[in-house]
């Protein structure tokens, strides 16, 4: 895997070969975000899906204990709605964080576009578990 951005809050890879982009959310961040930092963190990661084009996508929220208001997951779903489109992506697997809130906030996020989606997701507890389910 190539890594396309390396910075203080996620790493973003991406593997030709398999068209996949994974991001993967740092630990010990969330004191450092606020809704702008963390908008900005994923218009870099939906700016990348527009870039690179990939057709399988996998998140790792395992360690993001940053939530997401409702007035924010509605701007973030819009910029990455786009890039999923223009991407024309086939599936999307979350690494779930451990807490209840957190769950709730990502699962809520991508619950905002599910009426249109064009692309299958899932929810794991683990990354291998995610590859597997992307990788069939």
């Amino acid at each position: 895997m190539t890594i396309l951005l390396k910075n203080k809050f996620q790493v973003i890879k991406h593997d030709e070969k398999s068209n996949l982009i994974e991001f993967s959310w740092k630990e010990n961040i969330s004191h450092k975000l606020n809704d702008k930092l963390f908008f900005q963190e994923v218009k870099i990661g939906a700016d990348l899906i527009s870039k690179y084009l990939p057709k399988k996508i996998i998140v790792q929220t395992q360690n993001l204990e940053y939530p997401i208001s409702p007035k924010l997951q509605i701007q973030i779903n819009k910029i990455l709605y786009k890039s999923y489109e223009e991407a024309v992506i086939s599936k999307l697997a979350f690494v779930m964080p451990e807490d209840i809130v957190e769950q709730m906030s990502i699962e809520q996020t991508v619950q905002v576009s599910e009426t249109k989606n064009f692309f299958k997701t899932e929810y794991f507890k683990n990354l291998t578990d995610a590859y597997a389910w992307i990788n069939q």
